[in-house]
C-alpha cells in the first residue's frame, strides 16, 4: 500500500499526508485492495463517494484521471455500472431509497425542498434503526442540512433534507465534508468515529463534470488518500464505493435499465482489504445494486423495495467484499 499511496500523494501534492501513518510500518499492506485473504461477514463502515455527469469512456484511461485510474487498476472496477435516468435528482432519492426512480421527484425548487419530499424508508433509516449512525458528508455545504443552494454547494445533490421523516437527525448528521486536512469527515477518519454508512458528495467544484476532470480527481484522490491512510480503514473492515449519479448527456426520463446507453454507463470504483488488484466485473449492476451491496455489507436484514427486486445483483461475489 505504501508504493501505491506515494505514487497517489505524489500525483495530488499531498506528500505530506503520508506521515505519520495510522499504523506502523510493520503493519502495513501490499496494496488498498487485497491485502486481506477473505471478506468480514459484514462490515462497520462502508463509504459511498458521488461524483457527476461524467460517462464510463470519459474517465477510464484518461490521464486528466490519475488518482481514479491508479486506484482502478490496484482495486476494482465495474466495467457495466449504470445510472437509473436523468436527471441527478431522482438518481439520489432511488439509489438512497430502493423506490422505482419513476416514483422519485423529476426535479426540485431547492428553496422549497418540501415539494420534492421523499415520504418513504432509505438506508439512513435502515442504520438508525440498526441502533448506528449515518452521515452525508457535503462538500461546500456552509451548515447542517442546507435546504437550499449556495454554490459550490447544490441541494438537490444532497438526499438527507428531502426525506421529512429525517429531519432532527439531518440537522446532526448531514454536514459540510471539510477538507482531507480538515473539517468534519477528516476528524471521524483521525478519531475513529466514522459512522456505520457515509455519503461523501461532491460540489460543483469538484464533481468531475464537464470540464472540471482534473480538479475532481485531485479531490477525490485526496479524500480517497485520507480514508486509506486511516485507522478505520487499515482494520480491514471499511469498503467504499467511487461513483457517480448518472452519465453525460441528456434524455430527461430515460430508463437506463432498457437503454444501457452510454449517457448512462458510469465509472465504477470498489474499494475494500479483501477485493483482488485489478478486479474488473462485466455484471450489469446499478445504483439498485450499490443499495442492495451495501444493506448486505452493514448486515440490514431487510431490503428496500427494488434493492430486493430478483433482477437487482448485489456486487459482493463479483469484487470478493
Amino acid at each position: 500500500m505504501r508504493r501505491t499511496l506515494l505514487v497517489l500523494a505524489l500525483l495530488l501534492g499531498l506528500t505530506p499526508l503520508l506521515t505519520p501513518t495510522a499504523a506502523g510500518a510493520s503493519t502495513w499492506p501490499s496494496y488498498p485492495c487485497g491485502w486481506r485473504s477473505a471478506a468480514p461477514q459484514t462490515y462497520d463502515h462502508v463509504i459511498w463517494i458521488w461524483m457527476e455527469n461524467t460517462s464510463y469512456g470519459q474517465i477510464i484511461g484518461n490521464h486528466d484521471a490519475p488518482a481514479f485510474n491508479l486506484l482502478s487498476r490496484q482495486c476494482g472496477t465495474a466495467t457495466a455500472y449504470y445510472g437509473l435516468t436523468h436527471p441527478s435528482f431522482r438518481n439520489y432519492i432511488a439509489a438512497t431509497g430502493g423506490v422505482d426512480w419513476h416514483d422519485a421527484p423529476a426535479s426540485c425548487d431547492p428553496g422549497v425542498p418540501e415539494y420534492c419530499y421523499a415520504p418513504f424508508p432509505s438506508i439512513l433509516d435502515q442504520v438508525k434503526a440498526q441502533g448506528k449512525q449515518w452521515r452525508v458528508y457535503s462538500d461546500a455545504m456552509p451548515e447542517n442540512c442546507r435546504a437550499t443552494d449556495a454554490l459550490p454547494y447544490v441541494v438537490h445533490h444532497n438526499p438527507a433534507p428531502y426525506y421529512p421523516q429525517l429531519a432532527e437527525d439531518c440537522a446532526r448528521w448531514n454536514v459540510p465534508a471539510g477538507t482531507p486536512t480538515a473539517g468534519a469527515l477528516r476528524d471521524d477518519l483521525a478519531h475513529s468515529t466514522l459512522p456505520a454508512f457515509s455519503f461523501l458528495v461532491a460540489g460543483k467544484d469538484h464533481d468531475i463534470s464537464g470540464t472540471k476532470i482534473a480538479a475532481g480527481d485531485a479531490w477525490l484522490g485526496g479524500w480517497l488518500l485520507r480514508i486509506l491512510l486511516s485507522r478505520t480503514y487499515l482494520q480491514g473492515k471499511t469498503a467504499v464505493i467511487v461513483s457517480f449519479d448518472e452519465g453525460y448527456g441528456e434524455g430527461t426520463d430515460e430508463d437506463c435499465a432498457v437503454t444501457l446507453s452510454e449517457t448512462c454507463h458510469v465509472p465504477t470504483l470498489v474499494v475494500s482489504p479483501s477485493t483482488r488488484p485489478g478486479a474488473t466485473s462485466s455484471d450489469l449492476f446499478n445504483h439498485y445494486s450499490l443499495l442492495r451491496t451495501t444493506e448486505d455489507l452493514l448486515g440490514i436484514p431487510e431490503h428496500l423495495e427494488l434493492a430486493g427486486d430478483p433482477a437487482t445483483r448485489s456486487m459482493r461475489s463479483a469484487f470478493t467484499f
